[in-house]
């Protein structure tokens, strides 16, 4: 990110960044985007965990007489190598893709914000950011209102069939 500049014809402070959308980036972005975006990985270890141990005792038991063993410890093993797998498949696409090694521009300014690339530009005022926020915030309370409704219907629907 570029020190902010003085633009002198309109007295505003303008903030410039850019960033190269090159392997480093993308795989930087994937673990991040895991890391905090995900609540799962932590249940696909534990999940992945489970299929190894029980192989490893299906195979005590069991003694060679069957592949099950094997195949459990084989899914339990790509369970736990499962975002390893998807980053490599995921750099891979965007290697081949148009946007590899695409430069982007942001510019960050008392109005709004611009962002350009060899392929699109464009700019959004702060007032539309301002407009967008509690329309984006009430779909998201109805749609959580509504799955609370259809888990409790469900919740309720189970345990009068008892």
């Amino acid at each position: 990110m570029e020190k902010p500049r003085e633009n002198a014809e309109k007295d505003v402070v303008t903030y410039t960044a850019t960033y190269t959308l090159d392997s480093d980036f993308m795989s930087e972005s994937f673990d991040q985007a895991r890391r905090y975006g995900s609540r799962w990985h932590v249940i696909e270890l534990a999940i992945g965990g489970l299929f190894i141990v029980g192989g490893f005792a299906l195979f005590a038991y069991a003694a060679w007489t069957t592949v099950l063993p094997l195949v459990l410890i084989g899914i339990g093993v790509i369970a736990i190598f499962s975002s390893r797998i998807k980053k490599f498949f995921r750099l891979r696409k965007h290697s081949k893709s148009k946007a590899a090694n695409m430069r982007i521009e942001m510019v960050f300014d008392d109005q709004g914000y611009e962002s350009k690339s060899s392929f699109s530009s464009g700019r959004m005022n702060w007032d539309g950011v301002e407009k967008c926020v509690p329309v984006i915030a009430n779909a998201l309370a109805e749609a959580i209102k509504s799955s609370l409704i259809k888990e409790a219907s469900i919740a309720i629907s189970a345990t009068r069939s008892r």
